[in-house]
């Protein structure tokens, strides 16, 4: 070695005895493939993933309860107690699951595109998810002969929360908060 001698990564000088700094330093090193991912897109994921689930909850909940005997005396999406209008439970299965999709989505994805495309699916089924649940709670409220049950007020929640999700991720892509931190 000869003094003044730089290391292979220019970090290091030989001064004669020993190796000393030379200033310069690196950035760290950060494997390419992973990324940080920021805040907003992971707040929106776990409230959409939440209300995935409270959709489902909603859905096992009665929505109304009947005070007279002429009808079941609790209702459910899940259980209405007339077996051809089941299939009805397809469409809050299926907002479920593509909000626990799009929450998935909104956590693990670095790509800007596929997260604009979970909020814009979740800011759709928010309300259409309120309007629902909404119809069930009226029904319930307007008949002379029923009680509201819980089932449709956990519906709304959900569906507030799915809105509110889709909104969130949908700020951070188009505001630029949605790039990571350094």
């Amino acid at each position: 070695m000869v003094p003044g001698d730089v290391s292979p990564d220019r970090l290091w000088r030989w001064d004669g005895s020993s190796w000393v700094p030379t200033g310069t330093s690196v950035p760290p090193l950060q494997p390419s493939g992973s990324r940080r991912r920021p805040w907003p897109a992971i707040a929106a994921g776990v409230i959409a993933m939440l209300a995935g689930v409270l959709i489902l909850i909603a859905s096992e909940l009665p929505y109304v309860h009947y005070t007279d005997s002429t009808n079941p005396s609790s209702v459910s999406i899940f259980n209405t107690g007339f077996a051809p209008s089941n299939w009805f439970a397809l469409e809050p299965v299926g907002v479920a699951l593509l909000a626990l999709a799009a929450g998935i989505v909104l956590v693990a994805s670095t790509s800007r595109l596929l997260r604009a495309i979970a909020s814009g699916a979740l800011i759709a089924s928010g309300p259409q998810s309120l309007l629902m649940f909404a119809g069930y709670v009226l029904l319930a409220a307007t008949s002379a002969s029923a009680q509201t049950g819980p089932g449709g007020f956990v519906g709304l929640l959900a569906g507030l929360l799915l809105f509110a999700a889709g909104v969130t991720a949908a700020v951070g892509v188009f505001s630029g908060r949605d790039t990571p931190a350094a």
